[in-house]
């Protein structure tokens, strides 16, 4: 199982410096018998509580020098990192003769470029990196940050040597906790990560601390794996091991990050706790958080490469039986998990929910036990979940060694147990180019195999056609090896049985691409939880460059409730509190920044562009930060309706939270050489540049504007001084916040135009001008610009929508609560929100007046998902869980179909039509799912017309609440259905049974009973089969009975009712 090593960052303390205590609130969620409120403050002696660090996704890397390059090796580092210091897996073979592991393997993976995704040069014992993971450049920049995917011994210290330790009040304090980089036993450092805690009060190490109150005689495996990965992390991370791929090759086993658009964060307006009482809230179940609030979860996924784990032999210690032995056992058995997975607890731990701690342990758990029973089927999405997974890929071929296909008894195929989500990439098979797949039953020439020789695959069959089928034409080859006693076959089958038995399955195509965080804005969406325990980490109100404690501001002074009592009154609110909410409002952000930053888009189409240039892969290239559907991306207008173009502003700052008045510029190239930038030009700001009369300042043209405009990216500049713009120059600017420039004055506050804002704009002449709400004037149409919601009202705050020409409309306040200013205040530094037209709502059209114009068209369209290149073929048994149903409100589960999940859309054939999908093994439903919950329908009660959609966007209104053109009545936006050529697969009946296999069979206790019991009409069962109704999935309506009126029982119940 991959664990962490983590520690609080020294360079970047979220601490109030005034008072040198911590700001976070970090609150007793009430279901386990520690106090998670109880905080450290590092910099004092004494260990008052737990300490509190940001998870990994959270952003990664600051580019702290602004020069492009990542350089915190080797000392002294410039940038700044996260929290996560190392992740390791710890891994076991039984052949070992011990329940010791064989090795470690690195799994610190930086994902927030393609740069920061290599691997280190140089590796913390000062070795060169011997390998690189998939994905980065083929010949790496030296600019790595990763250490991933590198095989090193396993520690001397074993798990069996770590004492048992006694916590206090929750608290590891014997030994003293010692940060891992400075000196110290590992029982110290172990002691440090066992009283990690995030923000939301979920521990970061819960394996760990489990593990280490028993004493070592009363561990189990599991018991044994947390501690012996932690010592794999710290000890990779102190240099402590070197590289060795003597048991495990290099790249065998590695990890990768992607966003799954099924898994959404938040589905739910309210928190999942009342942020006054912290008190379980009461939620309605109804999805009703606004899809521009929406976030796909980045999952974090072990990746096990098939291939090289089936050719790599392990003689081991144990036995000389069988021989050769294989990483992947002949037994094909892998257990595999990660301590990182958070399990979705959505459900309160008892009924009433409890509003106080229990009082014992025993009470606890029995909390923990109701929150894990009742928290998959509750139809509430836990936003601090993390469903980390397990992947398979270069899976085309299961057979050992090599592709000769000799029998050999003991070999069976492969069983993938783990706790966790699975997912299969397709590969490309390795003996056939163009055919692709997972386990593929194919003979060692690359051909692809049928039970019969008139295959199937590919044709649209008749019933005569499968039944028809004659004795002779049974391919031999078919589920069978070179070699097998009884059978005469040559050269067989390189198909084995294969079994994934997991939270959830996900297929993905060879074509689908992981993608970087730079490439869809990641890092500067609000990455903390959603909703609950939003963080208050500041804001500097006054600009001084401090926030202090000390230094207030009245409500309203914005118009906002930043306390959250409801009111917006002159209560005083100390920079110290300012959520990172509030923060970004104050920015002009909502939780999301609609990929305004990110050069994610072809110029020649305004979808999202290939993201990989080159002549060999197939098809457009994405990337699952940009192309899932349920990030919400600002759309840009092309090819016919050009839109606005309006001047930028940029914040050289890794969050927009951080971010303060004093920190966004627009930059300007004073020579125009577009090389070197001198820190003037840097700092030049928007309104230093508006044309007054016939003469701009600095001869202004968008040509040098550093920031760009909302049709042009951030351009980058030479910052190493070679004389030219490299692409890590290029993507420096496009790391950070942009928006929208307004005239101000010196101080920062906004100039108003009345109750207005003033926007900056680009004239004709292509010089930055000012444009007056009251001029009637507006900038110069350009193609690819950034497409906002308009209005032709003075005010620019009233219902009158427009999504054409007009001057912007801004959101701030509520205009239908009169409490709530609708204007801007004047003197103050706070950016007008703007409403932006995003891509979940209008995937095609162009700027047009009304709404009903715009909202058409369809999600599958361009691409707004990634597509797969090629029918893919999954030969498995899963055995898996999947999402409960409901009846009131209408809510499917997808059912047998959408067990499996997809993420692409293989409804995008080029020259119609749709890629399919071929299954031949067995589907099981064994669970719900525990970690995987997002739902299959994301949205409830859609309809497709606007105007007479009562679900409007809660957000921003005229929206309709709905993924325009998606599966399931625009429910369902994260894929687009293959067709489903799926089936049991007869070659497993010729199989001898594996370990799974045999656990689900009995043996017969006797001659089978040929006679069977009548049952009577008024069975339970019998009664509910013959009340069944026939079912209108497009309107969620009940269309009649299933059966005739003769045989319905009386007493059936009505309808349910949408």
């Amino acid at each position: 199982g991959a664990r962490q090593v983590t520690e609080q960052t020294p360079d970047a303390p979220p601490f109030d410096l005034t008072l040198g205590k911590p700001i976070f609130d970090v609150r007793d969620d009430l279901s386990t018998f520690e106090d998670e409120s109880l905080q450290d403050d590092p910099r004092t002696a004494p260990l008052e509580g737990f300490t509190v660090v940001f998870p990994d996704s959270m952003p990664m890397w600051e580019d702290y020098d602004d020069v492009g390059t990542p350089n915190r090796f080797p000392s002294p580092a410039t940038d700044r990192r996260g929290d996560l210091l190392m992740r390791a897996s710890a891994v076991y073979h039984y052949r070992s003769g011990s329940n010791d592991p064989i090795a470690c393997v690195s799994s610190y993976y930086d994902p927030s470029n393609s740069q920061t995704a290599e691997n280190r040069a140089t590796l913390q014992d000062g070795t060169a990196s011997p390998w690189q993971p998939p994905g980065v450049a083929a010949t790496p920049t030296g600019n790595g940050l990763s250490n991933n995917g590198i095989s090193y011994p396993a520690s001397t210290t074993l798990s069996s040597t770590i004492l048992s330790v006694t916590p206090t009040n929750g608290i590891f304090n014997a030994p003293v906790p010692v940060v891992p980089t400075v000196t110290g036993t590992l029982a110290a450092k172990l002691n440090y990560q066992a009283n990690l805690i995030f923000p939301n009060g979920r521990f970061v190490n819960e394996s760990l601390r489990k593990a280490l109150i028993k004493a070592p005689a009363d561990r189990n495996r599991a018991d044994e794996a947390a501690i012996d990965s932690t010592i794999c992390a710290l000890e990779i991370a102190d240099g402590s091991l070197a590289p060795s791929n003597i048991a495990v090759p290099h790249g065998a086993i590695y990890e990768t990050t992607f966003l799954d658009a099924r898994q959404v964060k938040a589905i739910e307006s309210e928190p999942l706790y009342d942020p006054a009482t912290n008190a379980p809230n009461t939620i309605t179940s109804d999805y009703d958080l606004s899809l521009a609030e929406r976030q796909p979860l980045e999952i974090r996924a072990t990746v096990l490469d098939i291939d090289q784990l089936r050719k790599t032999a392990y003689a081991g210690t144990l036995t000389t039986v069988p021989a050769p032995e294989y990483l992947l056992p002949d037994s094909g058995i892998i257990y595999a998990t990660r301590d990182d997975a958070i399990l979705d607890l959505s459900a309160p731990g008892a009924n009433p929910a409890p509003t106080v701690a229990p009082i014992d342990q025993a009470e606890a758990d029995i909390r923990k036990a109701n929150q894990k029973l009742n928290s998959p089927v509750d139809f509430v999405v836990d936003p601090h979940r993390r469903p980390s997974g397990i992947m398979l890929t270069n899976g085309a071929i299961l057979a050992r060694k090599d592709n000769l296909n000799q029998y050999k008894q003991e070999e069976r195929g492969l069983i993938l147990a783990t706790n966790l989500p699975a997912y299969i990439k397709a590969a490309e098979n390795p003996l056939a180019t163009g055919t692709f797949g997972f386990n593929l039953h194919q003979d060692t020439g690359g051909n692809l195999l049928e039970e019969f020789t008139d295959q199937l695959a590919g044709r649209d069959w008749t019933a005569a056609e499968f039944y028809n089928r004659l004795e002779n034409e049974r391919d031999t080859d078919f589920a069978c090896r070179k070699g097998t006693p009884g059978l005469d076959c040559d050269p067989g089958d390189l198909w084995r049985s294969a079994t994934v038995i997991s939270d959830a399955v996900t297929l993905l195509s060879d074509n689908f691409r992981f993608g970087f965080r730079n490439e869809g804005d990641y890092d500067l969406r609000k990455n903390v939880d959603n909703l609950t325990n939003n963080l208050a980490m500041g804001y500097d109100e006054n600009g001084d460059g401090e926030i202090l404690v000390n230094q207030t501001f009245p409500e309203d002074k914005y118009g906002i409730d930043f306390n959250g009592d409801g009111l917006v009154n002159a209560a005083l609110i100390p920079e110290t509190q300012v959520t990172i909410t509030d923060a970004r409002r104050l920015n002009g952000f909502f939780d999301n920044n609609y990929l305004s930053s990110s050069e994610w888009f072809d110029n020649t189409t305004a979808f999202p562009r290939d993201f990989v240039d080159d002549l060999v892969a197939a098809g457009v290239q994405g990337s699952s930060y940009v192309n899932n559907l349920v990030t919400p991306i600002q759309r840009r207008a092309f090819p016919t309706g050009f839109f606005q173009e309006y001047v930028m502003e940029i914040c050289r700052k890794p969050e927009v939270s951080r971010c303060s008045p004093n920190d966004w510029m627009t930059g300007y190239d004073a020579d125009g050489d577009g090389l070197a930038v001198t820190a003037g030009d840097l700092e030049q700001r928007a309104s230093t540049m508006i044309r007054v009369g016939t003469t701009p300042p600095l001869n202004a043209d968008t040509g040098r504007l550093l920031a760009g405009t909302t049709a042009q990216p951030a351009p980058g500049y030479d910052i190493d001084g070679n004389g030219s713009v490299d692409p890590a120059e290029e993507e420096v600017e496009q790391r950070y916040p942009r928006r929208i420039a307004f005239e101000r004055n010196p101080d920062n506050t906004l100039k108003l135009n009345g109750t207005t804002p003033i926007p900056l704009g680009i004239n004709a002449d292509g010089e930055v001008t000012a444009y007056p709400y009251t001029d009637g004037a507006l900038p110069r149409k350009v193609a690819n610009a950034l497409w906002f919601r308009t209005t032709d009202r003075n005010d620019t705050t009233s219902g009158d929508y427009r999504y054409g020409d007009g001057a912007l409309y801004y959101q701030n306040g509520d205009t239908s609560d009169p409490s709530y200013p609708a204007a801007l205040r004047a003197n103050t530094t706070q950016q007008p929100l703007l409403v932006p037209v995003l891509q979940v709502h209008a995937p095609e059209r162009d700027p047009q007046r009304d709404v009903e114009d715009i909202v058409v068209g369809s999600g599958r369209d361009g691409t707004w998902m990634q597509n797969p290149a090629a029918d893919t073929t999954f030969n498995l048994i899963m055995a898996t869980g999947d999402n409960p149903a409901r009846p009131l409100p209408v809510e499917q589960n997808g059912g047998m179909p959408n067990m499996p999940n997809f993420l692409e859309n293989w409804a995008r054939k080029p020259g119609g039509g749709k890629w399919t999908t071929n299954i031949a093994g067995s589907f099981i439903q064994f669970r719900r799912r525990a970690f995987a919950t997002g739902p299959f329908l994301h949205v409830l009660g859609t309809n497709a017309v606007p105007e007479n959609n009562p679900n409007k966007d809660p957000l921003f209104g005229d929206y309709p609440q709905q993924y325009t053109g998606t599966e399931s009545t625009d429910a369902s936006p994260f894929y687009s259905a293959p067709n489903r050529a799926w089936g049991f697969d007869v070659g497993l009946l010729s199989q001898l049974p594996d370990l799974f296999s045999s656990l689900i069979t009995t043996p017969s206790a006797g001659d089978p009973n040929e006679f069977y019991r009548e049952v009577s009409r008024d069975d339970d069962w019998i009664q509910t089969l013959l009340c069944a109704q026939t079912f209108d999935t497009t309107t969620s309506t009940a269309t009649g009975n299933a059966v005739s009126p003769e045989s319905r029982p009386g007493n059936c119940p009505p309808p349910p009712t949408p």
